[in-house]
């Protein structure tokens, strides 16, 4: 259970969205005054996230009545945390959901799923008076105020308080006060606005963020855990029991449009693939939303002198979220209809991984990869409009060929002796968002 002593105020098993907004997972949820906490497992405590709370929640929609039934997609028992493979293998079980969504200010946003409409009006009441309840904590009123009257000019009106202008934003039908000022009521006391940033309330913020009691003990549990820092970007290993094959993940900030990222790691003549830099891109099959490819690869270093580069066949799917962000998934398929000669290539064997460079350019061995990638744009920006762009990979290496399959019973004896041609490779396939970054930022420069 979750670390403290206060009791949840509710505690049931219900869905969440997984990164691809189609797909679903169930979870046990338990929710606090000041945070709620996700269970995969309910026996395994420690394989939980927490998602603190504080007065910038707010729920969307915010009215219970108004929450809306939706289709989606149970993500299939096994797949993991990779949606891309859930993609190629099926969309899953299709479910209709009751839905809203949790967002706080400048961090996340969770979706709440429900089956039963009963369960969806029950969460979104009692997390309404969480919210409430931290809001007036804060120094806040327990909802945005909203003010509907007369004004002097007889047009009628309603308003929304503003925590930044200390202003009541009128929304729709207003006049604004007897001063003229279009589109704004003034509040009724400056007195009330204040009392946020007294003295006395950052003291109760600093004492509710230091509630620890002496000698407690608190283990955060992080899916995504560090694993290496490599080419100016950190890499996470991902760890939970959902994790059957070597999962990884990086992410970079870019600035430039969503669109143009999204272009610099598609075009054919770009610096980079979504399997890094490659030594040959062959597009096998193609049409607006898929494309299948065949991408071959290779270390640097003593790794390329003494292992044969690596072929994926991958196909590659695209689609955009409802709020604007690109998500491209990738899975390896087999070569059966592939134009390259499968019947060769399934023959070879890692014996062979010390041959000449003609001939290990010729007979690559093939690897198994998914994973995906999401442009997203900065909160409050236009997918368009947005100047920055964040670029996340998640690669699932399911066996890297040869020796390099870390089931192979010599893999951890050949990848002592060569250095780390295990992660030469990986860091190799991962180096994609670095230089997407680099197409994109320097393109916005005059050259000669």
């Amino acid at each position: 259970m979750a670390a403290g002593s206060d009791t949840p105020l509710l505690a049931e098993d219900l869905y969440k969205h997984t990164i691809v907004r189609d797909y679903v997972v169930r979870r046990h949820v338990e929710l606090y005054r000041d945070r709620f906490v996700t269970y995969e497992d309910l026996n395994d405590p420690q394989d939980s996230r927490t998602y603190p709370l504080d007065h910038t929640a707010k729920l969307s929609p915010a009215g219970k009545a108004e929450i809306s039934k939706k289709r989606r997609h149970v993500r299939p028992h096994g797949v993991g945390s990779m949606t891309a493979l859930a993609a190629v293998r099926g969309k899953g079980k299709a479910i209709e959901l009751w839905t809203f969504k949790l967002e706080m200010e400048h961090a996340w946003d969770f979706r709440f799923c429900f089956a039963d409409q009963d369960q969806a009006y029950r969460w979104h009441d009692t997390l309404s008076s969480v919210i409430a309840d931290l809001r007036v904590s804060a120094g806040l009123p327990a909802v945005p105020q909203i003010l509907t009257g007369t004004s002097s000019s007889g047009g009628g009106g309603s308003g929304r308080y503003s925590h930044t202008t200390g202003l009541y934003n009128v929304s729709e039908g207003g006049q604004g006060s007897q001063d003229g000022v279009q589109g704004f009521l003034t509040p009724c006391s400056t007195q009330d606005i204040s009392t946020h940033s007294t003295q006395e309330d950052e003291e109760a913020e600093l004492a509710r963020l230091l509630k620890f009691q002496a000698g407690s003990t608190r283990r955060y549990q992080q899916r995504w855990v560090p694993y290496r820092h490599s080419n100016g970007l950190a890499i996470y290993q991902h760890q939970g029991k959902d994790s059957e094959a070597n999962e990884y993940m990086v992410s970079a900030t870019i600035r430039g449009h969503p669109a143009d990222v999204l272009r610099a790691l598609l075009d054919p003549a770009s610096a980079t693939t979504i399997l890094g830099p490659a030594l040959e891109v062959e597009v096998l099959d193609s049409s607006p939303t898929r494309q299948v490819l065949r991408i071959l690869l290779q270390a640097v270093g003593q790794t390329a002198a003494w292992f044969r580069p690596r072929e994926a066949v991958v196909q590659v799917m695209l689609k955009k979220e409802e709020d604007g962000v690109y998500v491209l998934l990738f899975s390896s398929i087999g070569t059966a209809d592939a134009a390259a000669d499968s019947t060769r290539l399934e023959g070879v064997t890692e014996a062979a991984e010390g041959l000449g460079g003609g001939v290990r350019r010729k007979n690559p061995i093939r690897c198994r990869v998914s994973g995906g990638y999401t442009v997203s744009k900065l909160q409050g920006y236009g997918g368009a409009d947005s100047p920055e762009s964040l670029l996340t990979c998640i690669l699932q290496v399911q066996d890297m060929g040869g020796w390099l399959n870390p089931k192979h019973p010599l893999f951890r004896v050949v990848d002592w002796w060569s250095g780390g041609a295990y992660e030469a490779f990986l860091e190799r396939m991962l180096l994609g968002g670095m230089l997407v970054r680099d197409v994109v930022e320097k393109s916005r420069w005059v050259t000669t």
